[in-house]
């Protein structure tokens, strides 16, 4: 109807409940607002025009981060982990690529995992560290090569980002330590 991602058409139209005249009208204000029709708008002027669409598919009710019990949600924190989980080898895996995956905006996947405590930096380095931990158990790949596996593309940092989270190095994990 809108010509939007299927998930902010669905925030546009469950925020205002309008019809696609009404939205379009309030996007063309906003558009006037910033000048003469010849004038370009700059890079600020865009993104503003872009934070406001987003931020009109963005439930009123919904002003803080996400809280659990709404079961819309905890299915899109469901498809989230699932996408993470399957997406973790990648090391460009970031906000933008879960967004798209998800087909919300970046801000939604930042509050959902709000809601759940972490960022989105924080979230992904402990899925990352948590399957490298079960593999430097159950396989005899060097260290590098798991890390590598699990989506750190830089191995000083994951050894690092290991011995921070469990307290020992990646090696005295797959000794037993």
């Amino acid at each position: 109807m809108l010509g939007l991602p299927a998930g902010l058409q669905r925030g546009v139209l469950r925020r205002y409940g309008v019809d696609e005249a009404s939205v379009v009208r309030a996007l063309l204000a906003r558009l006037r607002a910033l000048g003469p029709a010849d004038h370009v708008p700059d890079r600020v002027a865009v993104e503003r025009l872009f934070a406001d669409l987003v931020m009109m598919a963005t439930p009123a009710d919904s002003d803080g981060p996400v809280r659990g019990g709404d079961r819309r949600l905890q299915a899109r924190l469901s498809r989230l982990k699932a996408l993470v989980a399957q997406r973790l080898d990648d090391p460009g895996l970031g906000v933008s690529v879960l967004a798209e995956g998800l087909s919300v905006s970046t801000r939604s996947v930042q509050k959902l995992l709000a809601g759940q405590g972490t960022t989105v930096g924080a979230y992904l380095v402990e899925q990352r560290l948590q399957r490298a931990a079960e593999l430097l158990r159950a396989q005899p790949d060097r260290i590098a090569d798991i890390a590598l596996q699990v989506g750190f593309g830089d191995i000083s940092y994951f050894c690092r980002a290991f011995r921070r989270r469990f307290g020992c190095t990646a090696g005295q994990w797959r000794a037993g330590a």
